[in-house]
């Protein structure tokens, strides 16, 4: 069992992706080999979704909810301690990119899910306003032009998900469902935005952070009956490769296929630029689910 934390790729995130399958025997073990480490807060000095209080918090909320570990909750509420003394200073957190995993978009989004998990109204209350803030220190790094939006990293714009404005948009229009406040008209345009660019035909790579995959995730919780998701899930074959076996396929099978990663340079299956993630794109609700997106209200 993996001895490091976070959401992305530590104890935190395998538990709350045990939360998601059918055979919660599984979650309950596995909550009970490790209750003494999931309980101990982890000493985070990050914010963010990937490997900071954010995505601690939600998988976190995750388990107690999953699992009816109600202590829980109180991990969960230092964590969410821990943001609102971070926030108030988050022009200068380290390591921000405007986006999911290490933006403020993505702490937003955990904040929201929080938020929908927990049945204590202060601490509904403390999630929705982390949610505003975040998406407000946010909003400056999201450009508009020609009717896309994008970020800008490490000079180049960014129009996706991982690294991107797809995460803002979507903790807009999540902040929007659960406040019942309206959009200014520069919230409102990003989030058409960004809708405009997922919901076109041609894209360099399959994978989640950075590709297809990812504006599936986008097309699927902002318009799920959009017709450009069924285009996408055919279109994604475009981006495997076939993994032929040395001296040809075992007898009775057929070759397997894997998703070109990062850069389409070798085949990948890992959950942000690889097979995973593109497998989860194909199932509706999926991504939204593994990702620990806000869930409709």
């Amino acid at each position: 069992m993996a001895e490091h934390r976070g959401l992305a790729d530590g104890l935190d995130g395998v538990l709350a992706a045990l939360t998601l399958v059918p055979q919660q025997d599984d979650l309950a073990a596995t909550v009970e080999a490790t209750w003494h480490r999931l309980v101990q807060p982890a000493t985070v000095s990050l914010p963010w979704w990937g490997s900071g209080a954010a995505g601690l918090a939600v998988a976190a909320a995750q388990v107690a909810e999953a699992a009816a570990r109600p202590t829980l909750w109180e991990t969960v509420d230092i964590y969410v301690r821990t943001l609102e003394r971070m926030v108030p200073d988050g022009e200068r957190a380290p390591g921000h990119r405007a986006g999911l995993e290490s933006g403020w978009s993505g702490v937003a989004l955990a904040m929201l899910r929080v938020a929908g998990l927990t049945s204590d109204r202060g601490m509904r209350e403390r999630c929705v306003r982390l949610a505003r803030s975040c998406l407000d220190l946010e909003l400056p790094f999201v450009l508009l032009s020609g009717g896309r939006a994008s970020t800008r990293d490490a000079g180049r714009r960014m129009p996706h998900l991982g690294i991107g404005p797809c995460a803002t948009a979507l903790g807009l229009a999540s902040l929007c469902q659960r406040t019942g406040e309206p959009l200014t008209t520069t919230e409102e345009s990003i989030v058409a935005a960004v809708l405009r660019g997922a919901g076109q035909r041609t894209f360099s790579s399959g994978g989640l952070w950075e590709g297809r995959a990812g504006q599936v995730a986008v097309l699927d919780h902002l318009d799920p009956g959009h017709p450009m998701i069924e285009v996408h899930h055919r279109r994604l074959l475009w981006h495997t490769k076939v993994l032929g076996l040395h001296g040809g396929p075992a007898a009775g099978t057929a070759p397997g296929r894997a998703l070109l990663g990062s850069q389409g340079l070798r085949c990948s299956l890992d959950l942000a630029t690889g097979s995973a993630g593109a497998m989860a794109a194909l199932h509706p609700g999926a991504l939204g689910r593994l990702l620990m997106l806000p869930e409709h209200r």
